[in-house]
């Protein structure tokens, strides 16, 4: 006879046919599995003898089902620029309800200790962070204190660590490569905030990055301003870009307060969007991008898609689901609208 512990979760999963957080549920007794696939499951585990790690068993035991999101205040305007209210939190939250998980948030820029305080406060089984910089001082902390985590974003340095996240590089290659093709040779950016930029914050960095390592490839001049998340601040930096660059034919933008600052600026110059000057957003919703005219071609960003994953992620961890690290970036997919069309032609 096999010894318990002798196989592992996903063994379950496997000759149950079933996936691995089916068998969870099952574990867990859950009501939300059939009853033929339980029992199916339930022979498999009967069959090998199977039983979830004692150390897993324990932690569960403590388990307040309750989980913490860590996304500072000042960047909140960051979510309603870029994600409508079924963006970051509604996906989070839905994953939440789901497993009947409680879900706190944490909106301050905190200290170590007072981020290591108020997790434990609340109970908290797990951390879900966002705002990610390149060297996060969080991600040390909690791999530190043994708190289970997964972060909405990436670090320079990703080894080992469980996270969701957009394809920033991706999705600038996309667009830039698609005006390229287009025929533009002189293709600005607006990007983060100079702000973004000290905080080593890691859009910033990687986009920033994207771009100029393509207009080398390309071999085009680079011209970029940072632009705030207010439309009014971009739309006067925009200005200022145009003015002083009036060959530029194309403009991407890193999100779509950008994007609508530019068509704002291109607009009080007298310049027809697509015909004169294309516009494209790198992280746009479809509710945004759809809002403005000509509406916005854009790389459509899974805001909600990507608060769904990570905290199915986290609460997988938490029970014991999957004990290794897991990264998933979501893949750019780009929406032709009316904004970007050939230099001196017609939308595409």
């Amino acid at each position: 006879m096999n010894t318990k512990n002798t196989f592992a979760i996903q063994d379950v999963a496997r000759l149950a046919g079933v996936s691995v957080s089916t068998v969870s549920r099952v574990l867990n007794h859950k009501p939300d599995v059939a009853e033929g696939t339980r029992q199916r499951v339930q022979a498999v585990i009967a069959q090998l003898n199977y039983a979830p790690y004692v150390q897993t068993a324990q932690r569960i035991a403590r388990q307040t089902l309750s989980i913490t999101v860590h996304y500072p205040i000042y960047n909140s305007r960051v979510i309603i620029s870029h994600a409508d209210s079924s963006g970051f939190f509604g996906g989070i939250g839905q994953a939440a309800r789901e497993e009947q998980f409680t879900l706190n948030t944490l909106t301050t820029t905190l200290r170590a200790e007072e981020l290591l305080a108020l997790c434990r406060e609340q109970q908290a089984d797990g951390v879900i962070l966002m705002d990610i910089t390149q060297q996060d001082r969080r991600v040390e902390l909690l791999k530190e204190h043994n708190i289970p985590f997964v972060m909405i974003g990436q670090q320079a340095d990703n080894t080992g660590l469980s996270l969701v996240n957009a394809d920033q590089p991706a999705y600038m290659r996309r667009a830039f490569e698609y005006l390229f093709s287009l025929g533009h040779r002189h293709i600005a950016l607006l990007s983060y905030p100079e702000k973004k930029y000290r905080e080593a914050f890691t859009p910033a960095v990687q986009s920033l990055q994207t771009y100029i390592t393509l207009c080398q490839q390309y071999q085009i001049p680079a011209v970029y301003r940072g632009v705030g998340f207010d439309p009014h601040d971009a739309h006067r930096t925009a200005y200022d870009m145009l003015i002083e660059n009036p060959q530029i034919t194309a403009v991407i933008a890193a999100f779509s307060a950008g994007a609508s600052g530019c068509m704002r600026a291109l607009y009080q110059l007298g310049r027809r969007v697509p015909q004169d000057v294309s516009v494209v957003a790198t992280l746009a919703t479809r509710h945004e991008a759809e809002l403005l005219t000509p509406a916005l071609t854009a790389l459509d960003f899974p805001s909600y898609e990507m608060g769904y994953r990570a905290a199915q992620m986290l609460i997988d961890r938490l029970r014991g689901v999957s004990e290794t690290a897991e990264q998933v970036l979501f893949a750019p997919q780009f929406i032709l609208r009316g904004s970007a069309g050939p230099p001196g032609g017609s939308s595409t």
